[in-house]
């Protein structure tokens, strides 16, 4: 693939910049990218609901490089922030399973803990990508419109965080949650206030880098047993 970003190379995005750097994709596009130097974190910041093809392949090529990265200590946490107002979203783009594919696996080919910042209203794709994270942190502002069985791709990522009946319990209670709901459940490790979400998602990727290893070992065992096949997001 062709580099997305740019000032990234073979050494690691934004070499030689003390402070965390916010490079656009390309006017129009929905992602943008900032890698956060002292918590060693390759952020994907979405503005709005939805992925299209060309967010999709840029992210795909933002992990291909990550895993290059990772053995020099430079990276360690890969970070979708998804920052959008409540919209409607558009169609889910062919290249999107490819993308969930790569992002919830990552952790079995390098040791890259996912986190999801949540600031919205997720739902459809922005969901799966949050429920395909190792951890959420979210809004206390941010609801959660879960999918209504456990058939589809949404249903399959859900019943991987915890046990199938409490999966199907949580389903039947309602369709839409408010991220405090979801603290007691495991799906979300914490809730902030609205405009200190990011910061408190670097603060917690600080703290958990002082214990990295270990925690990076948990989170991949979590994925062990509960794997993200190709089958489950293409049947």
């Amino acid at each position: 693939m062709s580099h997305a970003f740019e000032g990234m190379n073979e050494r690691g995005p934004f070499v030689g910049t003390r402070k965390p750097a916010l490079v656009p994709v390309a006017s129009g596009r929905k992602a943008t990218v900032l890698f956060d130097e002292e918590a060693g974190a390759l952020i994907i910041a979405k503005g709005f609901a939805g992925f299209d093809d060309a967010d999709c392949l840029a992210a795909l090529d933002a992990m291909e490089q990550a895993e290059g990265w990772v053995w020099d200590g430079r990276l360690r946490y890969i970070v979708f922030d998804l920052a959008h107002e409540r919209a409607k979203e558009p169609a889910r783009p062919s290249h999107f399973d490819q993308l969930l594919y790569a992002y919830a696996n990552l952790i079995l080919r390098a040791p890259v803990i996912s986190l999801a910042v949540a600031r919205g209203d997720l739902s459809g794709s922005d969901l799966e990508i949050a429920l395909a994270s190792n951890a959420i942190i979210a809004s206390s502002t941010a609801r959660f419109t879960l999918p209504r069985s456990l058939d589809g791709v949404a249903g399959r990522l859900l019943a991987g965080k915890m046990r199938e009946d409490r999966a199907v319990a949580l389903i039947e209670r309602g369709s839409s949650y408010a991220a405090s709901d979801l603290v007691c459940e495991r799906l979300v490790a914490e809730v902030h206030a609205p405009g200190d979400t990011l910061a408190k998602a670097r603060h917690w990727m600080h703290m958990t880098g002082r214990k990295h290893n270990a925690a990076y070992l948990i989170y991949r065992a979590q994925r062990v047993v509960n794997p993200v096949r190709w089958s489950a997001l293409t049947q």
